[in-house]
């Protein structure tokens, strides 16, 4: 047993599960590796799939969600879900950084997400209609560039 407890070498292998090796993950997904698994580190309690959320791993929260991770799971330390986490991660990233947030909170929302009343009337989503978006479920596949103006874009 390692010395900071029987779930640590988990924990550590289940981070892999938020590195863009997609073979890797896949692979380890596969032969069993449970998406669950709660990590520590930056907090407690929390799971790949929160992980992903925050970083705007549009990829590996696909892959998470496929394998049945849990969009209701709540950390230990802060009391949020992957959504709460994915909307965290991309309030601290630069607008011209964002894009693959909203994808991943629109996966989040349609795997069933709650979306609370707080959430829509957060000042930052209130602000970003794409963000308002993908937390309503108002958002299609193939998400124009943020580029182009939003009044031209096609709804």
């Amino acid at each position: 047993m390692n010395e900071r407890g029987p779930t640590a070498g988990r924990a550590g292998a289940t981070g892999t599960l938020v590195q863009p090796d997609i073979q890797l993950r896949d692979f380890l997904l596969d032969q069993g590796m449970e998406v669950g698994t709660e990590l520590s580190g930056h907090g407690e309690g929390h799971t790949g799939l929160h992980v992903a959320a925050f970083h705007g791993h549009i990829d590996v929260v696909k892959t998470l969600l496929r394998h049945g991770a849990r969009v209701d799971a709540i950390d230990k330390t802060w009391g949020t879900p992957p959504l709460v986490w994915a909307l965290t991660g991309w309030a601290r990233q630069p607008a011209g950084q964002r894009d693959s947030y909203y994808e991943v909170v629109a996966r989040l929302v349609s795997a069933g997400a709650k979306v609370t009343p707080d959430l829509l009337a957060w000042d930052k989503a209130k602000e970003d209609p794409d963000m308002l978006a993908a937390l309503t479920g108002d958002v299609c596949e193939a998400r124009p560039p943020t580029s182009v103006p939003t009044g031209d874009r096609a709804r």
